[in-house]
């Protein structure tokens, strides 16, 4: 494969292009800002782009593309995908583990096992079979407006089979209109709707025959979807907040959904008060719309994977992983 004109993004945008370069199969090669070649030569073949992407601690959005702007591969990683406390805080790299499988997310990485911290131009040090036989789900649903929707997935799907409106059905007797399956981490599927919905008013979407990059195709999956409303006080209540984790966990808020209203988390935020009494450390409990209804509950941590792995959480869907959360000293808080 000739990498010429070929790129990498994230959200600051694209690096510069790669130069003319044969990439063999089966092989490897590093790709790094001009000023690492002679460091990162030590290990392998390498070559440099312009801008190259500053790759956020916190985990962010990549996309290579080839020389005619198409999405050859996609991810969006975040720090919990290192499956280890200590290394997730700097010097160790993230791995694939199986490259047969390269569709799946956190399943399907961890953090090198390589004392040097990373493998840079060889095979991964978790390189294993990692096989892939779970269909995608239908994880949640949030609005644009009132005659559009946007469906989450737990992983990439087929494209087309996303932009099918066949496979789709929603309640009240409204009709799916037309379906785009959203670039680049083809995860998300926009859907026109026939008919506006109304405020206080539960709809279901229903999901089936949509397979993921190993073929496996999912059955019925409903998820809810409604309009978001503003809160008022006490609508949303703290309802368990742990200030005080385990060493190898985080602090968590649960919050409860009193009201019968649907709220937005990316509209909602969590803060402390400094010494001065001040509102401070405010944190978004989502960057992308994420609706709760009424009666639900929804956590927010730093690192959901931790909870779940550190806890019987029984809906995993319910917990919100920000970048940072507010301190919350352990003989008192507010």
């Amino acid at each position: 494969i000739n990498l010429q004109g070929w790129t990498i993004s994230d959200a600051s945008g694209n690096s510069g292009g790669m130069p003319n370069f044969i990439l063999q199969p089966d092989s490897y090669v590093i790709v790094c800002t001009g000023s690492a070649v002679a460091a990162m030569s030590t290990f392998g073949t390498t070559i440099s782009v312009t801008s190259f992407p500053s790759l956020d601690n916190d985990g962010e959005q990549l996309s290579l593309m080839d020389a005619n702007g198409k999405i050859i591969h996609a991810l969006a990683y975040q720090k919990s995908w290192y499956q280890n406390t200590l290394k997730e805080d700097g010097g160790w790299s993230l791995e694939m583990i199986d490259t047969h499988n390269p569709c799946s997310g956190s399943d399907n990485w961890k953090a090198s096992s390589n004392a040097q911290g990373g493998t840079p131009g060889q095979k991964n040090s978790v390189d294993a079979i990692n096989t892939d036989d779970t269909p995608p789900k239908l994880l949640r649903a949030y609005t644009v407006n009132t005659t559009t929707i946007v469906a989450v997935f737990s992983e990439p799907i087929d494209s087309m089979q996303g932009a099918t409106v066949a496979n789709y059905q929603f309640s009240n007797g409204i009709q799916i209109l037309s379906a785009v399956t959203k670039s680049p981490l083809f995860n998300e599927v926009q859907l026109s709707l026939s008919a506006s919905m109304q405020l206080q008013t539960m709809y279901t979407l229903t999901a089936s025959g949509i397979a993921d990059c190993k073929s496996n195709t999912m059955t019925n999956n409903t998820v809810k979807v409604g309009m978001p409303e503003d809160a008022d006080a006490l609508d949303m209540i703290v309802n368990e907040i742990l200030f005080n984790p385990r060493p190898t966990g985080y602090d968590y808020v649960e919050f409860y959904n009193k009201s019968q209203k649907i709220f937005d988390a990316s509209k909602m935020y969590i803060a402390n008060r400094n010494s001065s009494n001040d509102i401070s450390s405010i944190t978004q409990f989502s960057a992308t719309p994420w609706l709760i209804f009424p009666g639900d509950y929804i956590v927010v941590t730093q690192d959901a994977e931790s909870l779940n792995r550190e806890y019987l959480v029984s809906h995993p869907e319910w917990v919100l992983t920000v970048s940072s959360m507010p301190s919350f000293p352990d003989a008192e808080g507010f």
